[in-house]
């Protein structure tokens, strides 16, 4: 038997697919997160950059480290984790995308963070080719502690806790309105004028 310190005995079958960074499963190629024929669980990472930012970077590898760590338990239930990326390119994607902040990690649908917190991130300035652009992303708050990548151990707590929504409808998406955050219009106009 298989465990992950702290977080008990759980089955889950595991297929990752990446959309939106190059790699896409076929399987999934074209559907709707919510749409499936199994009961599943749908991990998304949403991100200005998967190329220098650090806190993009290290918040997908703790999310792929959790995937593949979470696969060898208890494959018997037919729950199917499924992992997909997206870089949020424009303000109309974001907009479309509801993103509120970079990097944003979703299951199901739902925002992981309890608390939410954005600093400074060098990283993404950087992206805008000499443009002067302050740009905050989000802060990790898990046990007490802040991080700038989302720790491994708060993605697979945060997959753990979602197993039950698998048995469930999903929502429906939200219909209310979205007003993207002043700091992504700033760095979304900032990053028009670099291209």
């Amino acid at each position: 038997m298989n465990k992950i310190k702290g977080v008990g005995w759980l089955a889950v079958a595991v297929t990752v697919s990446c959309v939106g960074s190059g790699c896409v499963n076929s399987k999934r190629s074209g559907m709707n997160a919510a749409s499936s024929d199994s009961r599943s669980l749908v991990v998304e990472l949403l991100v200005l950059d998967l190329s220098s930012c650090g806190r993009c970077i290290g918040t997908d590898r703790s999310i792929e480290t959790s995937v593949r760590e979470l696969r060898p338990i208890l494959a018997k239930t037919g729950v199917e984790l499924r992992f997909r990326k997206t870089i949020v390119q424009t303000e109309a994607q974001a907009v479309a995308l509801r993103f509120q902040s970079s990097p944003t990690v979703r299951i199901n649908g739902r925002d992981v963070p309890i608390e939410f917190r954005e600093s400074r991130c060098g990283d993404c300035a950087g992206l805008l080719r000499g443009i002067p652009c302050a740009v905050d992303c989000r802060v990790w708050v898990w046990q007490g502690r802040e991080y700038t990548e989302a720790p491994k151990g708060l993605i697979v707590d945060a997959i753990l806790r979602a197993y039950p929504t698998a048995f469930e409808d999903r929502p429906p998406v939200p219909s209310e309105p979205f007003d993207l955050p002043e700091n992504l219009k700033r760095f979304f106009a900032a990053r028009e004028a670099a291209w």
